[in-house]
């Protein structure tokens, strides 16, 4: 089958290119010149092949005809045959063409002193893809009974190079020390984390909470009580890195006081408000830091965690404990039932094992909130851009960010779907050098694109 729409250009002895000449048996044709041939492909659909054709100089009888027929044939055995060329010589181009004439018919054979500017446009079928191709003339001679083939002529050879679809992606945010930290470090946690002090929570079951305990009736910090040198300095260590930070900045410090239910409620009350401003100067002390910056909060007894403490308990007493902490609203009352509890054995234990935790400055949590990342807002804004289309728009935004490396992918996209693909081409190479594997790709296939 012959494909291909061929274009007939006559009278053009400028282009005149010797690509078929000595039509004689035997005779050898020359080669057309590297750059009169044009194999183009678009997209994945079409093929399109040029080139000139001309028998100008052949001493071709006048009762001859050269035929010739392009293929293009693949390195593993596919070909397809496009549409034959004729040259005639003049007697048999005089007789052809009154044959035709009076059957009615065309014919477009040309003289040999012509040019014809060979143009064929065929689908893509998939074996292209897969092989290497030769553009290539196959021609015969036939005149006086006589059929003679010549050699072969390779005109071009080609490669399916797939269109280049460059990949791209929103970016991520920068990450601040303090977001890198909070993963580790559950006391350190992002603005949006908060949540005001809540007396009914059990403190007890909030991870990451730094504790800073004291000794019964007292509200001096003793940093050499229990472990608090660690929980101070852990306290420390956070909000020193937040000082440090360039991308985060320091939001909240959130204290809260507790006391453990024994004694009068309006003392431990009181004892837990200056438990949590104790540790509030401690650290501002320290860190320099203005009071804004905390919130204090007063837990005063903490039944909440007592109430835990015992619930996950196996004491023999502890769904009577229960009782009395849910249903009896008055605290002093509610300690003075528990004291008389099976001869007060139960809140001995307790006194023991659960209270000693219970005196502390609560929970200690450091919030930070994470400056805009404006150049990677910037950055995604122009991704949306060039998904939809607006390259140019996404370009203009991408220029007032290109110091960052993270839009050198975004960028040389832009640059691609403008038109700008040498530039192109040095943005993906730069971030792929920075370790971008989107760019890398692109920048892969925009070289076998441009050949390089």
């Amino acid at each position: 089958m012959n494909y291909g729409i061929v274009i007939y250009k006559k009278g053009m002895k400028a282009l005149c290119l010797a690509l078929l000449c000595g039509m004689w048996p035997g005779t050898e044709a020359r080669a057309a010149q590297a750059d009169s041939v044009r194999v183009a492909w678009t997209d994945s659909t079409l093929l399109t092949v040029a080139f000139p054709v001309s028998a100008e100089g052949v001493a071709l009888r006048s009762d001859y005809r050269l035929i010739v027929t392009p293929y293009i044939c693949g390195d593993d055995g596919h070909e397809l045959e496009l549409s034959p060329v004729e040259f005639a010589g003049k007697r048999k181009l005089r007789y052809n063409r009154r044959a035709a004439h009076l059957a009615g018919v065309s014919y477009n054979a040309l003289p040999v002193g012509e040019t014809l500017d060979y143009k064929a446009e065929v689908p893509v079928q998939e074996w292209m893809k897969h092989t290497p191709l030769r553009v290539v003339l196959r021609r015969e001679t036939e005149g006086c009974c006589r059929t003679s083939d010549l050699p072969e002529q390779t005109l071009a050879t080609s490669c399916y190079v797939p269109p280049f679809q460059p990949v791209f992606a929103d970016i991520a945010p920068r990450l601040s020390t303090a977001d890198r930290v909070a993963e580790e470090e559950p006391a350190l946690q992002p603005i949006e984390h908060y949540r005001p002090y809540d007396r009914h929570v059990p403190l007890r079951r909030v991870p990451g909470a730094v504790m800073v305990y004291f000794p019964v009736n007292k509200h001096k910090i003793d940093p050499d009580f229990r472990d608090n040198r660690a929980a101070l300095q852990r306290i420390e260590r956070l909000v020193a890195l937040l000082r440090d930070d360039t991308l985060a900045s320091m939001a909240k410090v959130l204290i809260v006081g507790l006391a453990s239910p024994e004694g009068p409620i309006a003392f431990n009350e009181k004892l837990a408000g200056r438990r949590a401003e104790a540790l509030r100067d401690y650290i501002a002390n320290r860190a320099q830091m203005p009071d804004s910056l905390f919130e204090v909060a007063n837990g005063g007894e903490a039944w909440a965690d007592l109430r835990d403490v015992v619930a996950e308990s196996n004491l023999p007493e502890r769904d009577e404990i229960l009782s009395i902490i849910d249903g009896t609203p008055d605290a002093d009352r509610r300690e003075q039932l528990l004291r008389r509890l099976n001869g007060g054995k139960p809140f001995r234990y307790l006194k023991q094992q659960a209270f000693a935790d219970q005196r502390n400055s609560g929970y200690v949590r450091v919030y930070y909130a994470t400056k805009p990342d404006v150049e990677g807002e910037t950055i995604n804004r122009a991704v949306d851009l060039l998904r939809a289309g607006q390259c140019d728009e996404a370009l203009r935004l991408l220029r007032t960010v290109q110091h960052d490396p993270r839009s050198l992918n975004a960028l040389g996209t832009a640059c691609y779907m403008t038109g700008r693909k040498a530039e192109a081409l040095d943005c993906y190479r730069r971030a792929a050098a920075l370790g971008d594997e989107d760019a890398r790709r692109n920048a892969e296939q925009l070289a076998r694109q441009l050949g390089e």
